[in-house]
């Protein structure tokens, strides 16, 4: 019985979050928004790779109007397959005509970097926006003053 309770619990708790996770994924983090525009403005390339789903980063994008801004959509539910799959990064290589060693890749999960690390790409594993912005600057992506 209890583990009946149980899956029955973790069911509302995955509809909740189902039903508000554009709520749990609120504020913007404004630094980042910030750090993608400068490199717009910059001249710099910049790509999405995310585990959206088809539906949930078109609301997503509804919701949040710098999504919209990226040069290309890597969306793991219109390419079916997600991170840290092999697949999703070399589909990424074969179109986005950037070299694999220039590529800088950023994400909060260390599985995610390792793969994307071990095709030979840059990496940096986000735990805050000014360490992005401090690695930008650092890879000659953009000045100090841009970063802010």
């Amino acid at each position: 019985m209890p583990r009946q309770k149980r899956i029955r619990n973790g069911g509302r708790k995955s509809r909740d979050w189902h039903n508000n996770w554009i709520k749990l994924a609120a504020p913007p983090i404004d630094h980042s928004v910030r750090l993608l525009r400068a490199l717009k403005s910059a001249g710099v390339p910049v790509f999405t790779l995310t585990n959206f789903g088809v539906e949930s980063f078109a609301y997503a994008q509804s919701h949040y109007d710098f999504l919209g801004e990226f040069d290309r959509e890597y969306v793991s539910g219109r390419m079916r397959v997600i991170k840290p799959d092999p697949m999703i990064y070399q589909m990424l290589e074969q179109d986005c005509g950037v070299l694999t060693e220039r590529l800088l890749f950023a994400d909060d999960r260390a599985d995610n970097i390792a793969m994307a690390a071990s095709r030979g790409w840059q990496t940096h594993h986000f735990v805050n926006p000014q360490a992005w912005a401090d690695c930008l600057v650092a890879a000659g992506l953009l000045a100090s003053e841009q970063a802010q």
